[in-house]
């Protein structure tokens, strides 16, 4: 999951950034992730970690490959957020979005008919609830940025495509213990 919403906010800021104006003109950009690290306040023995990450983006896809090393057994996803944030050159950088799931998150991953599950469907072994604690390759895990549009368009006039963006993913297990803090760094050419 941990990785997948990384690719997720990579469409999200994908989207913030590909948007201009009420005329909404997409423009091409390439996401250069800048940094992938478990949070400091986390002990690493004990969090998902994130290896072999790649993106790219096709047209108006984002495909990426990377590992999942899992450290425990997790039954069930209790919650997950992901806050983003938007840093501009020379200026204190400023909260943009948080997203919280507080119910269903394995539900949320394991739904095939949804936008999400290109992301989920070529982990090998499956990416699905409950997770085992193993290695999990994700291959060709993609999303569509135009899912994300809409979601954006009543901030587009706010986003400056030269920010540094940020992110902080974490998700709780069935016993409320956090098992994945991830800092996040993006930023655009």
């Amino acid at each position: 999951m941990v990785a997948a919403l990384w690719t997720l906010l990579a469409a999200l800021f994908g989207s913030a950034c590909g948007t201009q104006g009420p005329e909404k003109q997409a423009h091409v950009f390439e996401i250069k992730p800048l940094e992938l690290k478990v949070c400091p306040e986390v002990v690493q023995q004990e969090s998902v970690s994130v290896h072999n990450f790649s993106i790219v983006r096709w047209g108006n896809n984002y495909q990426a490959w990377f590992d999942v090393v899992m450290p425990k057994p997790v039954a069930t996803i209790s919650k997950a957020s992901l806050k983003l944030v938007q840093c501009l050159a020379g200026k204190p950088c400023k909260h943009f979005y948080t997203m919280r799931f507080t119910a269903g998150v394995c539900a949320i991953v394991a739904d095939r008919f949804a936008f999400w599950s290109p992301l989920f469907s070529g982990a090998q072994p499956p990416f699905q609830c409950p997770l085992d604690k193993k290695l999990y390759h994700f291959r060709n895990a993609s999303v569509e940025m135009s899912h994300f549009l809409s979601l954006f368009s009543a901030t587009s006039s706010t986003i400056n495509r030269e920010a540094i963006w940020s992110g902080k993913l974490e998700a709780w297990d069935e016993q409320s213990k956090e098992f994945a803090c991830l800092n996040m760094k993006l930023s655009y050419s």
